[in-house]
């Protein structure tokens, strides 16, 4: 691991300090989670490696913002592809995820994992929020995925 990711980690790490998700663990087991997958689909991008663990700090964290991440050593490029997965605050989830196609393969790729891992830990909600979030995730995957495969001339 370079120092691009590493550098990116410790940031992610302090900004979720003390957070859990939604099944009681650690929040930075899922940016970390991201960072692995992402890592595996794009072994020689450490800007996009750095944008998959710090993907939710943008969205999730009220005293990061993208000039901050820069000043601590995050490369325009990662912080441009961390704003492309973020949703921003006027966006309706749809419009969200319809911005993250068109904005190119590594951050459909990013968002992908992202929705991967969720979806994977979705027995450790309450049925109610499950019975929210699913289909959601479910239809943005498909959108992502189709996306991707615009992308790379599929």
């Amino acid at each position: 691991m370079n120092d691009v990711v590493l550098n990116a980690i410790e940031i992610a790490a302090e900004a979720h300090d003390g957070q859990v998700d939604g099944g009681g663990y650690s929040y930075i087991r899922h940016p970390l989670t991201v960072l692995r997958m992402v890592a595996k689909e794009l072994p020689d991008d450490a800007d996009a490696q750095a944008a998959a663990v710090l993907h939710d700090v943008l969205e999730d964290v009220s005293f990061m913002y993208p000039g901050g991440l820069m000043r601590r050593g995050v490369s325009l490029r990662a912080v441009e592809l961390v704003k492309a997965v973020t949703r921003g605050k006027d966006e309706t989830y749809e419009e969200f995820i319809d911005r993250v196609a068109s904005a190119g393969p590594v951050a459909i790729t990013i968002k992908l994992a992202d929705l991967g891992h969720n979806l994977s830990r979705m027995h450790c909600l309450p049925l109610d929020k499950r019975a929210k979030l699913e289909p959601r995730y479910l239809a943005a995957w498909e959108k992502l995925t189709a996306a991707l495969g615009l992308h790379n001339g599929d």
